[in-house]
């Protein structure tokens, strides 16, 4: 009785011992992700699929609510403005457009009435300024002819009274009749030609002051032509235009911002609106993988950089066969270390590591088959170039063995 009361006793104080030895002994964390062991040639790491530009999430005004679902399902393409819902203020903003449209069409057609009667203005004033200068060179070319006549005519009457004056000084009888008829006639030659080349004058004066009013008069139709249109507010109505089909454009429909491909679908008609997405889609035709390497692996992940390409090989579970792709730039390597985001499966492995985020191209024909699962947890192994053979410790050596003999 006494020896098997012991035995319990010693069983059940190696069990508590065993269970606090367990509770409190520290665990060692490793540098790479458990599920894949890293090598000196061989990084091995945790990562997702993603698309090249990110996945873009679908947003509508808050408030509103979808009053039509244009069709829509994951794995569809849309280009880029597709529209793929209408909301509740579509009506509201499509009259409002059609107001704006209506009040800009009525001014423009009363704008071109103006424009058209100021035209006929200025065509009347400018058609009475070139009727009003219609004569002006015939009269004034008759006008100077007749002066040309009348100065020929005194001329010649002053030739006969010289004549006169010559017989008469040189003592020949002259007639007085004859002698005064002559004088006459050359006071009245003056006169004429006086009198002709003021009516000249007269003449050029008032055609100079017909065309100085015809311009006026045209210059004043074209200034009431210019105020008259400056009335009407076409820009203003046309801004007012545009901005109601930019309203109802951008508020009443909402389309997409890229042109990708639909990875999941929110919205349904009938729904009001909240900061949730209505879809959410991505351009799937390049892919990457989001890696996370530790950051103890990092530095042999650029030395090798430098030798040539690192490629990678990506697998999960969920994946049709293996994908592949290359490390080419050190650019894709990010300067910031952070807490890891995707968590081995393993529950034996480092939940809080420091790693580095790398983006590694996938191969194109490779692209299409990461598109179909976004957002997938993959392994990657990174296969390391093979570096050359160190030559700072065979020289030494060689001059030492020129130095033995």
């Amino acid at each position: 009785m006494w020896s098997l009361l012991a035995a319990l006793f010693l069983l059940t104080v190696g069990a508590v011992a065993g269970y606090f030895l367990g509770r409190f002994t520290p665990e060692v964390s490793g540098p790479s992700p458990p599920s894949v062991p890293s090598s000196a040639s061989r990084i091995a790491a945790l990562g997702r699929l993603e698309p090249v530009a990110g996945i873009i999430a679908v947003h509508g005004p808050v408030g509103e609510r979808i009053v039509k679902l244009y069709p829509l399902a994951p794995g569809q393409f849309l280009q880029q403005g597709q529209p793929v819902a209408e909301l509740s203020s579509i009506e509201e903003r499509r009259k409002q457009v059609a107001i704006a449209e209506l009040e800009l069409q009525e001014l423009r057609m009363r704008y071109q009435a103006a424009k058209q009667a100021g035209e006929a203005r200025i065509r009347a004033a400018e058609a009475q300024w070139q009727q009003a200068l219609a004569t002006r060179d015939d009269e004034l070319a008759a006008l100077d002819a007749r002066l040309e006549y009348l100065t020929q005519q005194l001329r010649m009457a002053e030739n006969s009274l010289e004549r006169l004056d010559q017989l008469r000084a040189s003592r020949v009888t002259v007639p007085a009749e004859e002698y005064d008829k002559v004088r006459l006639s050359v006071a009245q030659a003056r006169m004429e030609r006086q009198a002709a080349e003021i009516l000249r004058r007269k003449t050029f004066l008032s055609y100079q002051h017909a065309d100085a009013v015809g311009q006026a008069q045209k210059a004043a139709a074209e200034a009431e032509l210019q105020e008259n249109l400056a009335r009407f507010p076409l820009q203003s109505a046309q801004a007012k235009w545009e901005q109601a089909r930019e309203q109802l454009d951008r508020l009443g429909v909402i389309r997409v911002p890229i042109a990708g491909q639909i990875l999941h679908v929110h919205a349904h008609v009938g729904r009001t609106i909240t900061s949730e997405p209505l879809l959410i889609m991505a351009d799937v035709s390049r892919m990457i993988v989001r890696t996370e390497v530790y950051e103890g692996d990092v530095d042999r992940l650029r030395q090798a950089l430098h030798h040539g390409p690192v490629l990678a090989t990506v697998q999960a579970p969920a994946l049709p066969r293996l994908l592949h792709g290359q490390l080419r730039e050190e650019s894709a390597i990010s300067r910031i270390i952070s807490h890891n985001r995707v968590f081995s499966l393993d529950p034996r492995a480092d939940r809080d590591r420091r790693v580095v985020e790398v983006l590694i191209p996938l191969e194109n024909g490779d692209a299409e088959i990461a598109a179909r699962f976004i957002n997938l947890q993959v392994t990657v192994l990174l296969e390391l170039p093979a570096l050359p053979p160190p030559e700072a410790s065979s020289r030494p050596s060689e001059a030492s063995s020129r130095r033995s003999p």
